[in-house]
């Protein structure tokens, strides 16, 4: 609202109440300043709040000077307690009505004697425009306020809202104000940002230790003892701000649409967050030549500086494939001959699977799949194990249906290793164990005809480690990847194969036809019915009759298109 506005806003009050009203809130006199602001509070209440006049111009007359800077309390209380009668009256609020608010009340919200009226003020606030708006602008002000208090108290007020609100507000512009006031000198301010990142892991999860994990050791440790308070506990659902989207405009409405379904939390990028660095620039030649040396204390000093720069990076940019050779290199030292060197080798590709965005992740995993799934036929059990803490770490951040593509299976699994089979089996029956049934549709279409034959070879082994995992397995298979497809398959085997492999077919077909029943029993118990007819219907309410509507109401009205409110 532009000055010449603001000054018609008052003119317009002068009208209604009187000029010399209006002049009693501003005068020296605490005692007139108190008689006159009760009598405005009054009048108030008297013409119905907003229904007669613009819920601006009742709040910009007592923010008028002295406004909250009021220096008796009783007068400060009474102008407060005016805002939020007016604000509780209104169906909505503005964004301009809010910027002018927010930084008048933050003063006052450390406040002993009025600050529990402050915070309830601004929830009301959020609820008439809106918690995103709000939020932010005390996220803003938060630390330009020079006193503890204040900053204190604005942060357990957003730590408070978020859980009644929801997390509305964008993570990244709350981490650096966590940030900041986890390294505050008074302890009260340390104290509040805790809570503030203590309800953001409530909706963020675990990865959000990973925003904080180049904090000092100190910080470290009490945020990581503060979220372990949380283990278990899930979001709360929002109780507050659900009644309707509003989206406010510059001069005072609202423009009102119905609200989605708040219950359930929005899901958080929480890869978005993190800071990256791109070190593909310090990963030289030089280095990598020394992988391809044939002296094995080169190599190891190539794999060394490698290491180095991962480790001071941690989170690492991927998205202009300027690390495939690196990779590639690193991935080629996994069949060493120097077994040290293979392990830090699949070390590293752990490590790189853990920095790089999800998204570019899958980018890489041709380069390096082949090589680690290899190492699972070591016969040494430390790489085999380094192998598997690797393929977890970037099956953790790919689709499992980029790692079974059939070229890389055939390839792998055409050796008749025990020792690789037997691992390479325990690592998909756990990452099978994670799908629903029948979940083949969404994994490569060629993966039953390129894995069962070896299932079935394996199931004849000759090692009963390879042959116990090959039984442990078959009753993923036939859950994910269906009987139909793993039985045809089964029935083409030679006489002698069959034989021996049907039988515990069919056992495994058992095992998970016993396991089906529970599951869906269970999900039809808990399926919630339709209603018939959708949403209950929302009554309509007819608008009052200006019959009988006060001369006061009239002329406020006609007052209003006047100047253009």
């Amino acid at each position: 609202m532009n000055r010449e506005n603001e000054n018609r806003c008052f003119y317009f009050y002068f009208r209604v109440f009187g000029e010399d009203l209006i002049n009693r809130l501003c005068v020296s006199d605490w005692k007139e300043r108190f008689a006159g602001m009760t009598e405005f509070f009054e009048r108030t209440k008297t013409l119905g709040g907003v229904d007669a006049c613009p819920l601006q111009v009742l709040c910009r007359i007592v923010l008028r000077k002295p406004g909250l800077k009021d220096t008796n309390v009783q007068v400060l209380r009474v102008r407060v307690e005016h805002l939020q009668y007016a604000l509780e009256s209104s169906k909505s609020a503005s964004a301009t009505l809010a910027e002018l608010m927010v930084p008048e009340l933050l003063e006052k919200i450390g406040d002993v004697k009025v600050g529990d009226l402050v915070r309830s003020t601004l929830t009301i606030l959020s609820e008439r425009s809106s918690f995103e708006l709000v939020g932010n602008l005390v996220l803003q002000s938060v630390f330009q306020a020079k006193s503890p208090k204040t900053q204190s108290d604005s942060l357990n007020w957003l730590a408070q809202s978020i859980q009644e609100f929801g997390l509305k507000l964008r993570p990244q512009d709350l981490i650096p104000v966590i940030r900041t006031g986890l390294n505050a000198t008074n302890p009260a301010v340390r104290q509040a940002s805790l809570g503030v990142a203590s309800v953001l892991h409530l909706f963020m999860g675990e990865p959000i230790r990973n925003l904080f994990a180049d904090e000092k050791p100190a910080v470290v440790a009490l945020l990581s003892s503060e979220f372990d308070k949380n283990a278990g506990k899930k979001p709360p659902v929002p109780t507050r701000g659900l009644n309707a989207n509003k989206t406010a405009t510059a001069d005072g409405e609202a423009d009102e649409e119905p609200s989605e379904s708040t219950t359930a939390p929005e899901e958080i990028d929480t890869e978005a967050l993190l800071p990256r660095v791109d070190i593909s620039g310090r990963i030289t030649t030089n280095m990598l030549t020394l992988l391809t040396s044939k002296s094995w204390k080169e190599r190891q000093e190539g794999l060394t500086d490698i290491q180095n720069i991962l480790n001071t990076a941690k989170h690492i940019e991927g998205g202009n494939g300027s690390l495939q050779e690196p990779l590639t290199a690193v991935a080629k030292v996994c069949g060493d001959v120097n077994k040290n060197l293979c392990k830090l080798a699949l070390q590293l590709l752990t490590d790189f699977a853990k920095a790089l965005p999800k998204v570019d992740a899958a980018k890489y995993l041709k380069c390096v799949e082949s090589n680690i799934l290899l190492c699972f036929g070591d016969s040494k059990p430390h790489i085999r194990e380094a192998a598997m803490n690797a393929i977890t770490a970037w099956q953790s951040r790919v689709p499992l249906s980029a790692m079974l593509e059939s070229e890389i299976l055939a390839d792998v699994l055409k050796l008749e290793n025990a020792f690789l089979r037997t691992e390479f089996l325990r690592w998909l029956c756990s990452a099978f164990s994670d799908l629903p049934s029948n979940h083949q549709r969404r994994l490569p279409a060629d993966l039953t005809p390129t894995l069962m034959p070896y299932v079935f070879a394996t199931l004849e082994d000759r090692n009963p480690d390879a042959r116990k995992q090959a039984q442990t397995i078959l009753p993923q298979t036939i859950r994910v990847l269906g009987w139909d497809g793993v039985s045809k398959l089964a029935n083409k085997l030679k006489a002698t194969s069959k034989d021996a492999v049907m039988p515990q077919l069919e056992k495994a077909r058992e095992t998970v036809l016993a396991m089906e029943p529970s599951t869906q029993s269970s999900r039809t118990a808990t399926a919630p019915k339709a209603i018939r007819g959708g949403a209950p219907k929302v009554e309509s309410v007819e608008a009052p009759s200006s019959t009988g509507e006060n001369n006061v109401s009239r002329f406020c009205l006609t007052e209003l298109f006047a100047i253009g409110l």
